[in-house]
């Protein structure tokens, strides 16, 4: 919706940055609870909004979920992949998961699963069935 610049100190170090002002219903990308964890001192007058961003807006609202913590997709957005008539299956050797990444791989692969992300093939020219045909 908007932006501002101002200087930024944190441990003796002072930038100036630009900070985007969004409408966002979730956990912003800097706030100011996360200012004052990190003991940011802002320097400005008055932190009012320089700049506003009219074009696209409707973009940053469409699309504020994918900010969020949660895992989420574009909506009615389906990605294709095209492939040439002279490209080859390769099949490559499996890198194993850690053991100790195992039951958290599993769960967000599980989720993954669930929420939509992936789309289960049971055979094609790229794909073997379980059994291995």
């Amino acid at each position: 919706m908007g932006r501002f610049m101002t200087h930024v100190r944190h441990k003796g170090t002072v930038i100036a940055n630009e900070f985007h002002i969004l409408p966002s219903p979730c956990a912003a990308v800097i706030g100011r609870d996360l200012i004052q964890q990190l003991s940011l001192h802002i320097e400005g007058a008055t932190m009012k909004v320089s700049a506003l961003i009219a074009h696209n807006h409707h973009v940053l609202c469409d699309f504020l979920r994918l900010l969020s913590d949660e895992l989420c997709m574009f909506p009615d957005y389906e990605h294709v992949i095209t492939v040439t008539d002279d490209a080859m299956p390769s099949a490559k050797k499996l890198r194993p998961v850690p053991l100790s990444r195992g039951q958290a791989t599993e769960k967000e692969v599980a989720l993954m699963d669930k929420v939509g992300i992936w789309e289960k093939v049971n055979k094609s020219q790229w794909v073997h069935q379980a059994d291995g045909v």
